[in-house]
């Protein structure tokens, strides 16, 4: 695959690499020099990117409720 640079040093990502990535519009990538010429990667995401991508809860747990389901899910644990 190649990419054409604009005049204003500019270039297109393919759109197969795009989607093998999961890049998407805004997404940041870095640029190192390797002995074999460029390195292209994905920066991670911000964490915000994650917002909404699960359903929400049925139902809303109190913080000691939390508390009593992770302690019993930890003893299940330590008697494995």
């Amino acid at each position: 695959m190649t990419s054409t640079l604009t005049s204003k040093g500019q270039i297109t990502i393919p759109l197969p690499i795009r989607e093998e990535w999961g890049l998407q519009r805004g997404d940041k990538v870095s640029f190192s020099v390797v002995l074999q010429g460029v390195l292209i990667q994905r920066m991670s995401r911000p964490v915000q990117s994650l917002r909404g991508i699960l359903p929400k809860p049925k139902r809303r747990l109190s913080i000691e409720q939390m508390r009593k389901v992770i302690a019993k899910e930890a003893s299940k644990e330590e008697r494995r």
